[in-house]
């Protein structure tokens, strides 16, 4: 529950002002982690993967930073509309998964990326009813096991 939250705390922060401050979570002396979004454009979603590596969603793409978000380069799926990616996740630089809903909203649609976002594979379509499901959250604990939920509304 305090990962939620800090992630929650940490969502709020960047879209807020566009920013994002954080430390080592392994307790070391390393130099504060800062990554920059563009005022225009606030966070959806976002990781770090490493200390200098994280990737943000925003509402035009999925977006990578390999240098503590001094530069961000697009790594959205070709023909996925990122303002559909409901969530994201990557386990490390390298790996993620991706959860995508296109209108109608009849179905999510998964994708995985084993390099860094080059290339994205089409893994699985998720029907659901239209217009009520929403994919809320994406975590992986290694490459085969990994967990979504999906809010069926009330």
């Amino acid at each position: 529950m305090r990962h939620a939250i800090a992630f929650v705390a940490l969502f709020m922060v960047a879209a807020a002002c566009g920013r994002v401050s954080g430390s080592s979570v392994s307790g070391s002396s390393q130099s504060p982690i800062q990554f920059h979004l563009s005022k225009n454009n606030a966070a959806v979603d976002m990781q770090l993967v490493s200390g200098e590596a994280g990737w943000a969603l925003d509402a035009n793409a999925l977006l990578l930073s390999r240098d503590g978000g001094g530069s961000w380069q697009p790594i959205t799926p070709a023909g996925v509309n990122a303002a559909e990616i409901d969530t994201a996740f990557f386990l490390n630089l390298g790996v993620g998964w991706i959860v995508s809903q296109p209108p109608p909203g009849s179905e999510i649609e998964f994708y995985r990326t084993k390099n860094t976002g080059t290339s994205w594979q089409r893994l699985s379509v998720i029907p659901v009813q239209a217009g009520v499901a929403r994919a809320t959250h994406l975590v992986f604990v290694d490459e085969q096991h990994g967990w979504l939920v999906v809010d069926e509304g009330s």
